[in-house]
């Protein structure tokens, strides 16, 4: 079954891959290395609490396996190479020479793990082969999938906060790929001593046509309450996606409520390192509402910059208008301290690896909106599995504005 299971990960079946692994992790006894490896491809798909079940059961089988059987051999290579993969470190060196030791009796094994290994970045090489990029066509055992995984879901309690609203603890849930099937679900909710929390769903469907839903509601500080919905049908191609639907909005402060209802559009395009997006809102019912914004990003291994826009072309009440600072855009400012019809944002900064799951961050950034300031500061990351959703931020940011402090989860963009 682990062979099954393989080829439909490979194939982008992954609801099957995921039954096969496990009744193939159920032969323990029978086949310790096979269970450890269909143990360890359950990473693959049992959240972030699956590695408290899979990963030492998987362990446990392969120090039982005797270190001449070629198959247990095989499981420790599998071990780092999911380990990589997950960002949980592994060590693909060392698997490289074990495979390079296993070339003459396994050769199809060896050649579809050369491949697996490349995509993660190693240089494989073996006696009488040239680097591979993708599994030999025919292997039994094609463990890596064509395109890369959409990831496994994440459960999560941590911490959030920035000054200006205080800080206090955040409930995170992410599936990027509900009912193995491609589409995303993420829901959060969060609350803090400045008297701030939220609470927002977010589903978007799979494929092309695509449906995109979410709702949201907030209580900030200065007793501002918002709630907003929304339902938009897509199109998706090759990086490229476009949408269009309804769009609900209540804003409150102070006693006056105010409703906009009307649409919002959207589109995005993304090819590598680099994406591109632009949003728009018109309010058609209720208060007067308008609103455009636009992003250019590049995401690179070290070096990722943002250039943000946003524009409100009606005349709104002051405290309907975007607002910047505490993490949202801007790291030296406090929490919705930048206010404006018109701003404009450029940041910057470098990514550094540091030890393990911890890394530094150097950010500057420079916003007009009406005059222009600017800043810059450090911050740390801890990068837990399973990668990406799970990456916990702390930013220090000193500016024209003062100084601002920042948490929360995942990278700031």
């Amino acid at each position: 079954m682990l062979h099954e299971g393989d080829r439909a990960w490979q194939e982008g079946r992954r609801g099957e891959a995921r039954c096969a692994w496990k009744q193939a992790s159920q032969a323990e006894e029978q086949a310790p290395a096979i269970a450890a490896m269909a143990r360890l491809r359950l990473l693959r798909v049992s959240g972030n609490l699956g590695l408290f079940r899979h990963g030492p059961r998987a362990d446990r089988l392969l120090l039982a396996c005797p270190e001449e059987d070629p198959d247990c051999r095989l499981a420790w290579v599998d071990r780092e190479l999911i380990l990589k993969e997950l960002g949980l470190g592994g060590r693909l060196e060392p698997a490289c020479a074990e495979l390079d030791a296993l070339q003459a009796a396994r050769p199809e094994e060896v050649a579809a793990r050369l491949g697996w290994a490349s995509r993660l970045g190693a240089s494989c090489l073996g006696p009488d082969v040239g680097p591979v990029v993708g599994p030999v066509v025919g292997s039994e055992v094609p463990p890596a999938p064509a395109a890369p995984s959409p990831g496994t879901w994440l459960l999560a309690l941590g911490a959030t906060g920035a000054s200006g609203v205080g800080a206090g603890p955040v409930l995170r849930f992410v599936h990027p790929d509900l009912g193995w099937k491609g589409a995303r679900l993420e829901l959060d909710g969060f609350a803090t001593t400045g008297g701030a929390a939220s609470g927002r769903l977010s589903l978007r469907s799979a494929g092309s046509p695509f449906v995109w839903t979410g709702a949201q509601g907030a209580v900030l500080p200065g007793e501002l309450r918002q709630a907003r919905a929304f339902l938009a049908p897509g199109l998706s191609r090759r990086g490229a996606a476009l949408w269009l639907g309804p769009r609900l909005s209540w804003e409150s402060l102070g006693g006056e409520t105010l409703f906009s209802h009307g649409l919002l559009a959207g589109s995005s395009w993304r090819r590598g390192p680099v994406g591109l997006s632009a949003q728009g809102q018109l309010g058609l019912w209720g208060s007067p509402w308008a609103w455009t914004g636009a992003e250019a990003r590049f995401t690179g291994e070290r070096l990722a910059s943002r250039l943000v826009g946003s524009l409100v072309p009606v005349e709104v009440e002051a405290w309907r208008l975007p607002a910047w600072g505490g993490g949202e855009v801007l790291r030296a400012a406090s929490f919705r301290e930048v206010q404006a019809p018109a701003m404009a944002a450029l940041v910057a900064e470098w990514r550094q690896p540091v030890a393990g799951p911890l890394a530094l961050v150097l950010f500057g950034e420079g916003v007009w909106a009406g005059t222009p300031h600017g800043g810059g500061g450090l911050g740390a990351r801890l990068h837990l599995p399973p990668r990406p959703h799970n990456t916990v931020r702390l930013d220090l940011g000193v500016g024209d504005l003062g100084w601002a402090l920042s948490a929360g989860w995942g990278e700031s963009f």
